[in-house]
């Protein structure tokens, strides 16, 4: 196995994506940036930093884990845990069809990850660790999902900085 990624090789890549996409952000911020605060660029640094965070956690669960629990909880609890999160630091609301949204994507999620099958399989003393490893690596991914994602959101529809420049 390749060495797990750190937290100073996934910077080094950041750096060089932000880079190499400068000119198209240049070009799609239209100047926008020169009247940008203070809270406008710490939200941006933490948005990248909570990306990069999530890149390293990630990869790092897949190397210490089954693919195929890590993925599934990330992808199953990001959406969960953003929701919550939106109503709660962004004062969002949800009405009852995006709560059955959510729930549905969480639930389908799970079963794709296996469902009560990989409940089962988080008992079984043989694969307990690997499961159980998995679980805690794809939670922590999708906290850090959950996190960006919420930043994000705050950064576009507070702040109103384009979408783009936000991703980028």
């Amino acid at each position: 196995l390749a060495p797990e990624p750190t937290l100073v090789q996934a910077s080094i890549v950041a750096v060089l994506v932000a880079v190499i996409w400068a000119p198209v952000a240049w070009l799609m911020g239209d100047g926008s940036w020169q009247q940008w605060g203070a809270t406008a660029w710490l939200v941006l640094a933490a948005s990248a930093s909570v990306h990069v965070a999530y890149f390293v956690v990630l990869l790092t669960g897949y190397r210490r884990a089954d693919l195929t629990v890590v993925y599934p909880v990330a992808r199953g609890t990001g959406p969960l845990l953003a929701s919550v999160m939106a109503v709660v630091v962004l004062k969002e609301s949800l009405s009852w069809l995006s709560v059955v949204g959510v729930l549905a994507v969480c639930l389908g999620i799970f079963w794709v990850a296996g469902g009560a099958g990989l409940l089962r399989q988080a008992r079984d003393p043989q694969v307990h660790v690997r499961t159980m490893t998995g679980l805690r690596w794809g939670l922590a991914t999708g906290v850090l999902i959950a996190t960006y994602t919420v930043i994000d959101g705050y950064a576009v529809t507070v702040l109103l900085i384009g979408p783009v420049i936000v991703d980028y």
